[in-house]
Parts: structure tokens; sequence; C-alpha cells
């Protein structure tokens, strides 16, 4: 416990050596001052939070591989009477160890093609090297009594391990929260384990942190999906869970929103510091507040009234609402297509998205990307008119199909309390499989519920969920060539 409560004064030295060394990983000043100011405990640290950041995917093993080659290196080089030769010869054998075939470190996918460089190029490139946030950190916390039973028993390597999986878990959020998560947690550690009154403690504690911990999740959530998807589809995926949250919105409404979330997200979401989050936030929490949405709802007005940061976490927690019924006055003309091109998935999504309210975005968004294709082939084809009379029939065909499908996967999980949608489910599979046994019956119910519970929801991970929608649904035409499959 006194080595995690150690680190809780220096924590903070984290973020600045995080900025520091993503940039260069192997510079000798960088490395050996933060070395120097740490000490080697607190470096190794700082070392294992960088690179769980960098590489979610890797195992505490894998990572803790490349730390203990540099802090080895830094031990080892940053003395003032090492060869000046020193730090250079082991950063590169570092460097070329990555190369290896059995190399210990964490892979990427990258990493090959930099190993066609050398020296500080081949350094440079590795340095580079950078994983998507996990979107499924597949982390479950232990109860408090296992913490504290494994602080006691494992000391500073248990103090390692809980900076790793606080780094993976949440890599996609500014890191300076992250780290201040992180250091709220082991004093919550060193103070509760050695209480009297533990249980209280840790009530008490989780508490005060619950808003803290709820702001990482959303960012790690949108920071995520916005390095994943980009820009552009980011925009328009954000139209459509604005239009299920408040499906009586008019669409430039929560373009206007959508616009400010798109800037706060591209200028904080690689930001070290939670200054830009703190500033950005206010202003997206004034844009959505102030204007004529919280009117629409009830829950949103609610949201408003609580400060910033509990806003926003209400407010992007805030259930879908009601469909709306699908008005086929709204569907764009052959003329709105070619108008409206460069935001035509936009406004389709968000039409479709108001109207089946109880569907996943992951799921709704396939018609936006497709509906975009054929307004970019057809608008700029020699003929618009005989392209878009071709391709929308067969459009609005697969749209209907396809909906139906994604309805019968997810809608009774989004309508009913879970008992009822198993008992549902049961039914559907053994009509459907008069022969199957009921351990065969009970596999097929235990896969369908376990993937709504994952995909059904307004948050499921994102590129599974896009995977397994895709195999579930499966085509939606007759013809050899679907648009929607």
């Amino acid at each position: 416990m006194k080595r995690a409560a150690q680190l809780i004064g220096l924590i903070i030295c984290i973020t600045i050596a995080y900025a520091r060394i993503r940039g260069s990983n192997y510079e000798k000043e960088l490395i050996c001052g933060q070395y120097t100011k740490l000490g080697k405990d607190n470096f190794r640290v700082v070392l294992i939070v960088t690179h769980g950041r960098k590489f979610p995917n890797g195992t505490f093993e894998e990572v803790s591989a490349v730390v203990k080659e540099m802090v080895d290196l830094a031990e080892k080089c940053c003395d003032a009477n090492a060869d000046p030769n020193c730090y250079e010869e082991g950063s590169n054998a570092i460097s070329l160890k990555s190369c290896q075939e059995n190399s210990p470190f964490p892979y990427h996918p990258g990493v090959e093609q930099c190993c066609k460089s050398q020296g500080l190029e081949l350094k440079l490139c590795l340095a580079a090297l950078e994983f998507p946030p996990l979107e499924i950190p597949g982390y479950v916390e232990p109860s408090n009594e296992e913490l504290c039973e494994s602080l006691t028993k494992g000391g500073q390597s248990f103090t390692d391990k809980i900076a790793f999986e606080f780094s993976r878990r949440s890599a996609g959020a500014p890191s300076e929260i992250v780290h201040s998560s992180l250091a709220s947690f082991l004093k919550m550690l060193s103070t509760c384990c050695g209480s009297p009154t533990a249980s209280k403690c840790f009530a008490e504690q989780r508490i005060l942190q619950k808003e803290t911990k709820l702001l990482i999740v959303m960012t790690h959530g949108i920071c995520t999906r916005y390095q994943i998807l980009g820009g552009e589809k980011f925009k328009t995926r954000s139209v459509a869970v604005l239009a299920q949250k408040i499906p009586s919105a008019e669409l430039n409404e929560i373009r206007r929103v959508s616009s400010h979330l798109i800037n706060t997200v591209s200028k904080c979401c690689k930001e070290q510091s939670a200054d830009c989050l703190k500033s950005e936030l206010k202003v997206y929490k004034d844009v959505i507040c102030n204007g004529t949405l919280p009117s629409k709802s009830e829950k949103l007005e609610e949201c408003c009234s609580k400060g910033t940061t509990e806003a926003l976490v209400c407010f992007h927690y805030l259930d879908t609402g009601d469909s709306v019924p699908w008005d086929e006055s709204r569907r764009p003309s052959d003329e709105d297509y070619c108008k409206e091109r460069p935001h035509l998935g936009q406004r389709v999504i968000y039409e479709v998205a108001r109207t089946h309210t109880k569907l996943p975005v992951t799921l709704l968004s396939k018609i936006s990307d497709v509906v975009q294709r054929i307004g970019d082939e057809c608008c700029s084809a020699e003929d618009q008119t005989i392209c878009l009379s071709i391709k929308r029939p067969n459009m609005k065909k697969e749209m209907h199909q396809y909906l139906e499908k994604a309805k019968d996967l997810c809608w009774d999980h989004n309508t009913n309390v879970f008992t009822v949608y198993k008992k549902k489910v049961q039914d559907s599979f053994r009509e459907q499989h008069p022969e199957a046994t009921e351990e065969e019956l009970k596999a097929l119910v235990d896969q369908r519920t376990e993937f709504a519970s994952t995909c059904c929801i307004p948050r499921g991970p994102m590129v599974y969920c896009e995977n397994m929608f895709k195999t579930l649904i499966g085509r939606t035409c007759d013809h050899e060539t679907c648009l929607l499959s």
C-alpha cells in the first residue's frame, strides 16, 4: 500500500512524460530526463501507461517486456559516466528486437514495413505505430476484497498491472483524465484497504469517482469511434444517435449539435491535457441546452439543469425516444438526391433513425452508406435519371427487407424486459428447429441473447457488431448483387 500511495504525488508527471515520450520514444534527452525526475519505479509506471495506451491489444507480459528493456536502457546509459555510445547502441538493439520473428514485444501489423528501415528512421517508424483503442476491453474489475488482497501480496507488480489495465481499456480518452482517475483509484486502495470500515470507505470513494469514471467511458467510446470512422462517417452516425434520442428534432437542429461535437472531438481526442475537454465541453453543453432541443425532450431538459460534465454524461446515456411515423413525402426526390449529394447519407439516416429508434445506429448506418454511394454514382453518371430510376426502387425494396430482418434481431430485445425477450427467442427457435434437443436449443438461445445484449444496445462495439449484423442479416435481394449485403 505504501508503494501505491507514493505514486499519487507523481501521477500528474505521467501526463507530461507521456506527451513527450509518444513522439520520440527513444530520444536520450527525454528518456533520461524523465528517468532522473521520476526514479526507476515511477518511470516504469509511466512507460506501462504509455505503452498500454499505445498497444491496447498487447498483453501485460508483452508490454512489460518493452518496458523492462527501456528501464534497463535508462538505468545503464543515463548515468553521467556511461559510454557516449551506450544509449544509441542500446536503443538500436531494442528497435532490432522489435523486428525479430519471435519478438517478446506487442505485435503491430505495420512493424514489417518499419523493419525495412534502419537507425533513426526505424525508431521513428516504430514510435509512430499505434493500434486503435479497444472497443471491448475485456476486463472485469475484481471485488474490493480481491483488490486489497492483491495489493498486499503483489505490491509493485500489482500497481503495474492496475496501471496497464487502466491505460489499455481507456486508451481512447484524453490521457490526463485517465491519469487523474488512476491516481484516485490508487489513493482509494491505499486509504480503504487499511481502513477498519473498508466497505464504507470504498462505497464513499466510488461515489466521488463515479462522474469521472463515466466521463472516461464516454470520451473513450466517442474518441474510439471517431478514430475508427473518420470525421465524415462519425458526423453521419452522430446525426442518427441524436435523431433517436430526440425524434421530434429537425435535421438542421441536429446538424448544429453534431457539428459542434465533431469540433470538440477533433480538437480534444488527441490532446493530453484535460483543459481542452473542460473548455470545449462547456461550449458543447451550451449548444445543446441553449437551443430549441430541450423544449422537445423533458429528459434532455432535466440533463441541462445539471453542471457541465454531469449534464453531458446524462445526455450521452439518454435513452432513445419513441419512434415517429414514417412519412413517405419526406423521402428525397431524384432531384434532391443530387442537390443534397454531399450530405445525402445524413438526410437519409436522420429519417430512418427517428422512425426506428429501437434499432442500433451501427445497423442503420449501412443504409446511409449505400444511399450515399448511390448518390455519388448516379449523380456523376452521364444519365442521372436512368441510373436513379434503376437503383432507387431496388434500394427501397432492399431497405424494407433489411429493416424487417433487423427488427427480428433487435426489436424484441429493445422493447421488452430480458426475461420476456428470452422467452420469445426460445419460442421462435423451438418453432424454427422442432427437431432440436433441449441442449441444442439452449445453445442457440444463449448465442442469440448474448449477441443481442452486446450489439442491439446503443453503444455496442461498432466493428464487431457490424460484422455480426452482416452475417446474421444475410442477403437482402433475390438477384445476384445486393446493395445492402
